[in-house]
């Protein structure tokens, strides 16, 4: 058996070097996203439910499957800015996240955005494979129905709701002025 004898010189040296010192800093996954919160004091004024949206901060440790999310503070934006910058650039994009478009599998998914399509807009004009063509074509009807503005065109009715236009002619039902 040995006999440890330490004097405060070494204990020093050691503590100068670390020793002793727990090491918290681990990497992180930072994510900064929009939180939909209720307004009581507006849902009270109004007299109905209004929700308002407040910046969220999501933190997960490398490795761990749990992770802790809560609204942003001002230390948070000062110790993560890269992912704060990242966060309002996201929020300045007005384009539409690929991820919004009907009929999207997971596979389907997953390949555009290794081919870096992130949006609708970006797959509109893309080259794409032929597995791709139909989701391509949604897109590019995604945006016609979009219009200019960002906003839904209902497309203009003939009597008996058919599409200005439309070829389907119906034959065994005559539609009243009063219904059209």
């Amino acid at each position: 058996m040995q006999n440890f004898s330490f004097n405060e010189q070494d204990v020093l040296e050691q503590l100068n070097r670390g020793a002793g010192i727990i090491e918290t800093k681990r990497p992180v996954t930072i994510w900064f996203y929009l939180h939909a919160t209720r307004d009581d004091v507006a849902s009270q004024r109004a007299g109905r439910t209004i929700f308002v949206d407040v910046p969220y901060i999501s933190t997960k440790g490398h490795g761990d499957k749990d992770f802790m999310s809560g609204p942003v503070k001002p230390e948070d934006v000062g110790n993560y800015p890269e992912e704060w910058r990242a966060f309002q650039e996201r929020l300045a994009d007005t384009r539409t996240s690929i991820r919004c478009l009907p009929k999207l599998r997971p596979s389907i998914l997953k390949t555009l955005e290794a081919a870096k399509i992130e949006t609708i807009e970006d797959l509109a004009v893309a080259n794409v494979q032929p597995e791709l063509e139909q989701h391509k074509a949604l897109a590019i009807r995604w945006l016609e129905m979009a219009g200019d503005k960002g906003t839904v065109m209902v497309p203009a009715k003939n009597k008996g709701g058919r599409p200005k236009g439309s070829k389907n002619k119906v034959t065994h039902a005559k539609v009243s002025e009063a219904a059209a």
